[in-house]
């Protein structure tokens, strides 16, 4: 996105062609962009971590997170220059850093113990799938006057899909009974296992984890 002659028309910045186009002033707005992204999910991640996902729930942060992942990549669509394109940034990280702290939970408490492995390297390999997919996006609009606006925009959608795919996902059974919602946590297991003595044996099981952690 840096190197799209909009975007840096956008930004007041120099265009790519011009030999003196890495200015001081662009390098520092370039770092910044990309390190409000990584330092706000780092932040998020250490400072909100435990209080949201641990005690509001694993659904309710990536729910956040996943709303905050939109607002951030809107305000980024529509920034007029850096300062508004960095705060969106911060923004979005944010919620990637909520996100990726419950959502890995949110998979190792909900996928049955034969394929959790897989589906947390799933996650991740979805993560890497989609930086390829943002780098070709990025190629077939490098030249539209806003195809800066529709690849950050997409950020938008994105959050988005989460946050109605989420309305559909119950929250975890090792959550619900380390609150002590033993009835709701059987309930969830019953839905995803669909056994009832698989359900009570992995609460059971759940119930003396969680007395060994006390």
């Amino acid at each position: 996105v840096f190197e799209m002659p909009a975007f840096r028309a956008r930004m007041g910045w120099p265009p790519a062609s011009d030999p003196n186009a890495q200015t001081a002033l662009v390098a520092l707005h370039e770092g910044m962009t990309v390190n409000g992204f990584n330092g706000g999910a780092a932040l998020s991640a250490l400072l909100f971590g435990h209080y949201l996902v641990d005690v509001k729930g694993r659904v309710p942060a990536l729910r956040l997170g996943s709303v905050l992942f939109a607002v951030g990549g809107g305000i980024q669509a529509a920034s007029p220059g850096p300062a508004v394109l960095i705060t969106g940034r911060l923004i979005a990280g944010i919620g990637v850093g909520l996100t990726s702290s419950s959502g890995t939970s949110y998979i190792a408490e909900v996928a049955p113990a034969r394929s959790r492995g897989a589906m947390v390297g799933i996650y991740q390999n979805n993560i890497c799938v989609a930086i390829v997919l943002a780098a070709v996006v990025n190629y077939c609009v490098k030249d539209e006057e806003h195809g800066w606006q529709l690849s950050l925009g997409l950020q938008v959608a994105m959050g988005l899909c989460a946050c109605i795919g989420l309305a559909f996902l119950p929250e975890t059974p090792r959550f619900l009974a380390k609150t002590g919602r033993l009835d709701e946590a059987k309930a969830v297991l019953l839905q995803i296992r669909g056994s009832e003595a698989a359900a009570q044996a992995e609460l059971d099981g759940v119930v003396a984890d969680l007395a060994g952690e006390a």
